[in-house]
């Protein structure tokens, strides 16, 4: 399969992912709870905090998805994803099963912001607005 495919799809399932967390915190049933996990994690100011990720989560998501700024928004995202990971997902402040979920949620981002990297270093691929633009690549 050509590389150029591979990237625009891999692109977009990174895109996808963090469009849906946006999402979720926009109209998702729970934003309260996420709130108050934050709060109690140390973030200052985690009403704002949360609707910025938000914001954050849903543009980037839509940028990775058309391939806009590609660059630049991988390098925001890893920052996002390590700093959410150590603050949020501090698995060693944990106990029994709840250190696990927390585990495997910092391991997932981790490796997710190596996806990040990538993107940051290799670009959207030729399938991509910043190609188009004349940016990519």
């Amino acid at each position: 399969m050509n590389t150029q495919y591979l990237a625009t799809i891999g692109r977009i399932i990174i895109g996808l992912f963090f469009l849906a967390a946006g999402a979720s915190k926009i109209g998702g049933p729970a934003p309260a709870e996420q709130v108050v996990r934050m709060l109690e994690a140390g973030v200052p100011a985690p009403e704002l905090m949360f609707a910025l990720a938000a914001a954050c989560e849903t543009t980037a998501g839509l940028c990775f998805i058309l391939g806009l700024h590609v660059r630049l928004v991988s390098l925001l995202l890893f920052a996002f994803t390590v700093l959410v990971s150590i603050l949020l997902h501090a698995f060693w402040t944990f106990t029994g099963e709840e250190r696990t979920v927390q585990m495997i949620m910092f391991l997932k981002n981790i490796a997710l912001s190596g996806g990040l990297l990538a993107f940051a270093g290799f670009g959207p691929g030729k399938l991509s607005l910043d190609h188009w633009f004349g940016k990519g690549d």
